[in-house]
C-alpha cells in the first residue's frame, strides 16, 4: 500500500508551496558551504599569522631602540659587495672596514623622503666633523642608490655636490640592479622594491609632441625602499637601525660616537 503524501496543515499556504520542513531542508547545502568556507578562512588566517610571526622573528625591527649605556647589539654581518662611487672609483665592503659608518638608501629622482634623508646625512657629516678631532675623520657615510639604472656615477656626482658631500667621508654608490637589491635586502636587511613605470606622457595636442622633450618622457619609477639609517661597525657588523626623525638622528650620532670611541663593542 503506497503511503499518502503528508497533509498540508490547515492555513499553511497555497497548494504547491513547500512545507515548512522542506523550506529548511533547502537551506542545508548553503549552510554547509558557508560552514566549510569559514573553516577554510580560519585555517588560512591561523597559518598566515604563524608565518608572519616566524618572518618577524627572523628580521630585525624597522628601528631598534638601543640602550644609552652598555654595548650595542650585533644584528648581523654584511656580505661582500662591490659598487662604484660618485667619483667613478670602485668601493667594496673591504674598503669600509676599519671605521664605523652610517648607511642610507636613496635615489636622485626621489621626491619625498630621500631629500630628508640626504639632508640628515649632510647634517651628520658636518656635526661629526665639527665636533670631532682635526685630521682624518674617524667615520664614513654611505648612500646606496636604489635606482642604479638612472643613478650613474655622473648623476650621483652632481647630486653629491649639491648636498656638500665630502668624498673622504661620504660616498654615493651605484651598481648592477640585482646586486644592489641583494646587498640591500639580504645584507642590510632593508626593504626595496620597484613598481611598474607609467607609460610616457602624451603631448597636449595628442600628436606625439614633436620636439618637446617632456612629451614622451616616461614618469619616474615608484621605488619602495626602507627609510632607516643603518649603523655598521668597523668589522662590518650591523649595530642598529634608526628612524630619520630628530630623535633617530640624535641616537645614531650618539652611537656612532660610541663606536668611534671603542665603547660600543
Amino acid at each position: 500500500m503506497t503511503p499518502s503524501p503528508p497533509r498540508r496543515p490547515q492555513g499553511a499556504g497555497r497548494p504547491g508551496d513547500p512545507l515548512p520542513g522542506e523550506r529548511l531542508l533547502r537551506w542545508v547545502p548553503a549552510l554547509w558551504s558557508v560552514g566549510i568556507l569559514c573553516i577554510v578562512v580560519l585555517a588560512w588566517t591561523a597559518w598566515r599569522v604563524r608565518d608572519l610571526a616566524g618572518t618577524a622573528r627572523e628580521q630585525p625591527p624597522a628601528f631598534l631602540v638601543v640602550p644609552t649605556d652598555g654595548p650595542l647589539p650585533v644584528m648581523g654581518t654584511l656580505p661582500e659587495f662591490r659598487f662604484t662611487d660618485h667619483t667613478g672609483a670602485p668601493l667594496g665592503a673591504g674598503d669600509l672596514r676599519g671605521l664605523p659608518f652610517v648607511a642610507d638608501f636613496v635615489f636622485t629622482r626621489c621626491p619625498d623622503v630621500c631629500p630628508r634623508l640626504t639632508a640628515a646625512m649632510a647634517g651628520l657629516q658636518e656635526g661629526m666633523r665639527r665636533d670631532g678631532p682635526p685630521g682624518e675623520p674617524g667615520f664614513r657615510l654611505l648612500s646606496i642608490s636604489v635606482d642604479p639604472t638612472h643613478d650613474t656615477p655622473e648623476v650621483l656626482a652632481a647630486y653629491a655636490a649639491r648636498h656638500g658631500a665630502d668624498p673622504r667621508v661620504w660616498r654615493f654608490v651605484t651598481g648592477p640592479v640585482e646586486h644592489t637589491r641583494e646587498v640591500i635586502e639580504a645584507g642590510f636587511r632593508v626593504a626595496m622594491g620597484v613598481l611598474p613605470t607609467a607609460p610616457p606622457r602624451a603631448s597636449p595636442d595628442g600628436g606625439g609632441g614633436g620636439d618637446r622633450e617632456d612629451a614622451t618622457a616616461p614618469s619616474p619609477p615608484t621605488i619602495l625602499h626602507g627609510n632607516s639609517f643603518v649603523l655598521v661597525d668597523a668589522l662590518g657588523r650591523i649595530r642598529g637601525y634608526y628612524s630619520p626623525d630628530t630623535d633617530g638622528i640624535g641616537e645614531v650620532e650618539r652611537d656612532l660616537r660610541k663606536l668611534m670611541a671603542g665603547g660600543g663593542s
